[in-house]
């Protein structure tokens, strides 16, 4: 029956009255402001769900463009006004006021029994145990039995796993048959080898949909002698929470300062390598080549104490500064040649860290920027050498030219180049242009924010990372570590076109370039690789431009 010909009154209506004094009624039919209009109310509320529709790019059957209509609903109160002018609904903020509701705080809370110690130390034990054996992330599916009101009452399922460095990826379904009908899955366990502790865009997204607890099992060689580190999170009702770690854990201790007499003691400790000599790896022939005009010998670097290593030459005056250099190994055949001394090397020999032959650090042309830190680290620790100089890759075009590409700025520059900086080797001629020579410049016209891949801040929005839980507000937090995920899943996809005008500019291949840093975004929330590769922009800041000017002191905006 139309409104034009049934006469309503309040009581046929669910309704109350706001603190304003303004009736609030529940939207339970399609017309319902006609009614209430015909009531003569001109200001009112509605508690209703608030469609919003909007059109989408898709594609049809036949795989052609098409353009369709999504329609999203929200519960929500809304505020109508009616006059003669017009009629408009729109979203309110306005209270209810306390004789009608009562006001509740939004908040989560951990119900759960504390974990036991036990069980933390077990699942640390194994987190470790498949990084040392496969050097990747691993993952536990936590239980708890509702029966228990302790601790006692949980457990831990560990499913078939395929895993990488820097995500895992398990076989649901591989549990069915081990969990007992009487427990409950309450959540998750993984690991970040050599990471801090923290949940990424990646943990977020492969959590969106699992209620329950989810913990980060983290430890890096810098931070606490390797201690491990703890982050919890609550993931519930489609929103996660953060929660304290002493609530989570049952007997927690904050991690404390390593005890300075272990940590002489560690000094103590080296690395034994085989005693590879000169002929070679394992005997092999060396085929030793004297060094090119301009080659700087470094003898000193690696040298062991046999005094049988290859000297090491190296096409840049390293010696002079404060820095250290690997090499980037292209294996045909699974073997290749070592650009310092010749060596011939196989793939296992990357496992070692450092060429047999004159030791320098060696990595695979697979590897990833965080990868390559990790073996030059690990070398400087183990010869008892600075840590917090600039690492380079030496690496080689396919005409053999040498070129370099920075690895990690050095701790101390107060200009520190941003890493992935690729810089030919001609340009190498003195400390200052070593060390602060590729310098950004920064314009304001072509880009706002320099990451320099640091792991602080949030790719997606610029936040600090401790707090994103709560500052960024993006549809999914992308870390730094997330570049990492990405780098793997394009390693044989080209994002720009070769020989691009890109290959020149100051920000390539860095999060700098709004393209390369959309990209990662891209992936990390939705898993799509690029479509496309890039081919120049409006952003193109001449790499050679900006070295030249910085070095010439005509900016100084450090």
């Amino acid at each position: 029956m139309s409104i034009d010909n049934e006469q309503y009154t309040l009581e046929d209506l669910d309704y109350f009255w706001m603190s304003n004094g303004a009736p609030c009624f529940v939207a339970d039919r399609d017309d319902i402001c006609e009614v209430v209009e015909s009531l003569g109310f001109q200001i009112y509320y509605l508690i209703a769900d608030l469609s919003v529709e909007k059109t989408v790019d898709g594609k049809d059957s036949a795989n052609k463009p098409i353009k369709y209509t999504v329609e999203t609903k929200t519960a929500s109160v809304l505020k109508v006004v009616n006059n003669i002018v017009g009629r408009s609904v729109s979203i309110t903020d306005d209270e209810f006021g306390h004789e009608v509701l009562a006001s509740i705080k939004e908040q989560a809370t951990y119900n759960m029994p504390k974990i036991p110690k036990l069980l933390i130390d077990k699942l640390d034990e194994f987190f470790r145990l498949i990084h040392a054996q496969h050097g990747t992330e691993s993952i536990v599916i936590l239980t708890f039995d509702p029966t228990k009101d302790d601790s006692s009452g949980w457990g831990v399922l560990v499913p078939e796993q395929e895993n990488t460095s820097v995500h895992c990826k398990y076989d649901a379904d591989s549990i069915a048959s081990l969990k007992p009908d009487d427990v409950l899955i309450v959540g998750s366990v993984h690991s970040h080898p050599e990471m801090s502790a923290y949940a990424s865009g990646t943990d977020h997204a492969d959590q969106a949909d699992f209620d329950g607890i989810h913990i980060t099992f983290g430890w890096q060689k810098s931070v606490n002698a390797g201690a491990t580190q703890y982050y919890a999170e609550m993931q519930h009702a489609g929103t996660a929470y953060k929660l304290d770690i002493d609530d989570v854990f049952e007997d927690y201790v904050s991690l404390k300062d390593p005890d300075p007499d272990v940590v002489e003691w560690s000094t103590k400790v080296k690395k034994a390598l085989p005693p590879y000599s000169n002929t070679g790896v394992m005997g092999r022939p060396t085929t030793q080549t004297p060094p090119a005009s301009g080659y700087t010998p470094r003898t000193t670097a690696g040298q062991r104490t046999n005094s049988k290593t290859v000297p090491q030459f190296i096409p840049f005056d390293l010696p002079s500064y404060d820095a250290q250099v690997a090499v980037e190994v292209n294996f045909v055949n699974n073997t290749a040649r070592c650009f310092s001394c010749e060596s011939l090397l196989f793939m296992s020999d990357v496992n070692l860290g450092s060429c047999p032959g004159c030791e320098i650090p060696i990595v695979s042309s697979d590897a990833s920027l965080h990868e390559i830190e990790i073996v030059i680290r690990e070398y400087l620790y183990s010869n008892a050498k600075d840590v917090d100089v600039a690492y380079y890759l030496w690496c080689k075009e396919e005409s053999g030219k040498d070129f370099v590409i920075q690895i990690k700025p050095d701790g101390m520059d107060s200009r520190p180049s941003p890493n992935g900086t690729k810089i030919p080797v001609e340009d190498i001629t003195d400390a200052d242009e070593w060390n602060a020579g590729v310098s950004l410049l920064q314009e304001e016209e072509a880009i706002s924010t320099l990451f320099f891949y640091n792991e602080d801040v949030t790719l997606c929005c610029g936040v600090p990372s401790v707090k994103a839980w709560v500052d960024c507000k993006c549809s999914a937090t992308v870390y730094w570590e997330d570049i990492r995920t990405f780098e793997e899943a394009v390693h044989n996809t080209p994002l720009y076109e070769p020989d691009s005008i890109c290959q020149s500019c100051a920000f390539y291949n860095l999060p700098e370039c709004s393209f390369y840093r959309d990209a990662v975004i891209a992936y990390t929330v939705d898993r799509e690789l690029p479509s496309k590769t890039i081919d120049g922009c409006d952003n193109w800041i001449d790499f050679t431009k900006v070295a030249n000017d910085i070095d010439s002191g005509l900016y100084d905006y450090y």
